[in-house]
């Protein structure tokens, strides 16, 4: 069982020890024997494990065991265990292989052995034959913290519903990467801007059919509506939007956002439910076109909104696990857009949505690695390209033609 989903439901022994696994390090003693810190801080208790089950030292477990079941302690491990045995799950290769050199611009492999530099302390300088860019990886820890895949591991877990901690405890435990909770969200925070910016460039082909529905989420303990715009063919999440109100405003922002996003195709049928928002924003934003409005969708019958509906559940039960989101730039919405479209696979049509959009169909088995590797590739492009822009304006200034 992997205890970091419905949190709500566990029971309060549950919820104390993933807090524990989760805040406190788990030591292991032998093949069959752990060290779980008493959640008081008074030292630890041994909790073992046999043909049987699981065994703790602790007074609740000797004298409640046949009465309430296992204790924190023992539910402390169990989640520990679990989120180690999903690392090894999620990870086909080896996370950080100390012959396998990653440029830490671009993330290519593609890389050797450039000089050195220093005098007291020399160190090896590294060329990327793919982004020309030289490096030096100071530490084996400069090594890891830099490397794509450590950062697809994170988001893997984050979107498996591990807490930053969680995450945290798992790199420091696993890979030896000290790093806090905070310092996670950062890396969340970074990659969501670096991810966002590349996929908005993208050209998905999409059928021209919409299914629009919104679902309201918790913003900083206010209720707020999040609109969603899903291609029922493709499956391709076209654009999702937040709103402070179920108004013709959040109407308007999402029907602007589809005919963004949808790069001059044409949009010819948008479905949604009987909101009056929807039939207001409509009119304004696709009078000059053919695009039909079908009004009042149902659950069931011909005209229903099923396909977005479902995914607006999956909002929700995200939503639920983070106890509401903490404010309106958080990256969790861009980022749960990206994962439904490009790393997660669709069983209703066998890939990702993105692939049926005739993109993303490149970024290898590790979606979530190949992303990041596309975007850095194509951040380096632009820098590049801007920089020798900028030397071309500034020869044209030199001889006066600007």
């Amino acid at each position: 069982m992997y205890y970091t989903h419905n949190v709500d439901k566990m029971n309060p022994r549950m919820q104390r020890g993933q807090q524990i696994a989760e805040t406190m390090e788990i030591k292991q003693a032998s093949e069959t024997l752990w060290l779980v810190p008493s959640q008081n801080g008074n030292g630890d208790y041994e909790v073992s494990t046999n043909h049987i089950g699981y065994e703790c030292s602790c007074p609740d477990y000797k004298y409640r065991h046949d009465k309430i079941g296992d204790c924190k302690h023992i539910f402390a491990l169990k989640y520990y265990l679990a989120l180690k045995e999903k690392v090894r799950e999620d990870i086909v290769e080896e996370a950080v292989p100390s012959d396998v050199l990653l440029c830490r611009y671009c993330g290519s492999s593609n890389a050797i052995k450039y000089g050195v530099r220093g005098k007291n302390v020399r160190k090896q300088i590294y060329l990327c034959n793919d982004c020309d860019r030289r490096f030096v990886l100071d530490t084996a820890f400069e090594r890891m913290k830099n490397d794509p895949r450590i950062v697809s591991l994170t988001l893997s877990m984050y979107f498996r519903n591990v807490s930053l901690r969680g995450i945290a405890q798992t790199l420091n435990n696993t890979y030896g990467l000290k790093l806090s909770h905070t310092t996670i969200f950062k890396w969340i925070k970074k990659y969501e801007k670096l991810l966002s910016e590349y996929v908005a460039e993208l050209n998905p082909n999409i059928s021209g059919k919409l299914n629009v529905d919104e679902v309201y989420v918790k913003v900083k303990g206010e209720m707020q509506y999040l609109f969603n715009a899903l291609d029922p063919d493709t499956r391709y999440m076209l654009a999702s939007v937040l709103s402070k109100r179920k108004d013709i405003v959040g109407a308007r922002r999402v029907f602007r956002t589809v005919k963004a996003n949808a790069k001059g195709q044409p949009i010819k049928r948008i479905t949604t439910d009987a909101l009056q928002s929807y039939q207001r924003a409509f009119k304004r934003e696709f009078a000059n076109t053919d695009a039909k409005h079908i009004a009042g969708a149902r659950i069931s019958g011909a005209k229903n909104n099923n396909i977005v509906e479902r995914y607006n559940g999956t909002v929700r039960d995200r939503e639920k696990n983070f106890r509401g989101l903490k404010s309106e730039e958080t990256p969790i919405i861009n980022l749960n857009t990206i994962f439904y479209n490009f790393v997660r696979k669709h069983q209703a049509i066998g890939m990702t949505p993105a692939q049926a959009s005739g993109i993303g169909s490149d970024l290898g088995h590790d979606k979530w690695l190949g992303l990041i590797r596309e975007a850095q590739r194509k951040d380096e492009k632009n820098i590049y390209d801007n920089k020798g822009l900028q030397q071309l304006k500034d020869q044209w200034r030199k001889m006066g033609w600007v």
